[in-house]
């Protein structure tokens, strides 16, 4: 990846979590006990670790690019674009449908991170 699209990468996972620590995350879905997320207390925002991305396209090639995650201590979060999507690109799209899953699918208690968030989760569970 280029150093762009790491930052462009790195900018949409923290302006997501911005909006999250401020307490101005809204869940959509009508069926959730929470309507928006309170704000968060320890927050950071996050900072982009190659090592990281380095174990990230290790583990694709070994999964042959099949959406299955590893059993690695380190979370991940899914996503395939074609071949022909800049990257910078494919940073900005891949973020977003991640962010939506509190919205979509709705929260009892901050406890509830089963039923399709679990890649929200790996965003949210240092708060």
């Amino acid at each position: 990846m280029s150093m762009k699209s790491r930052q462009v990468l790195l900018n949409w996972h923290n302006w997501y979590r911005s909006i999250t620590a401020k307490g101005e995350y809204k869940i959509a879905n009508k069926n959730s006990k929470l309507k928006i997320l309170p704000p968060a207390t320890r927050m950071l925002q996050l900072t982009y670790n190659c090592s990281l991305e380095k174990t990230s396209l290790e583990w694709a090639r070994i999964a042959q690019c099949k959406m299955v995650h590893s059993k690695t201590e380190s979370g991940e979060n899914l996503y395939a674009v074609g071949a022909k999507i800049p990257h910078e690109e494919a940073s900005r799209k891949a973020t977003k449908p991640w962010a939506d899953e509190l919205s979509d699918f709705g929260m009892l208690d901050l406890t509830d991170w089963g039923g399709g968030k679990g890649h929200a989760s790996q965003r949210e569970l240092r708060r």
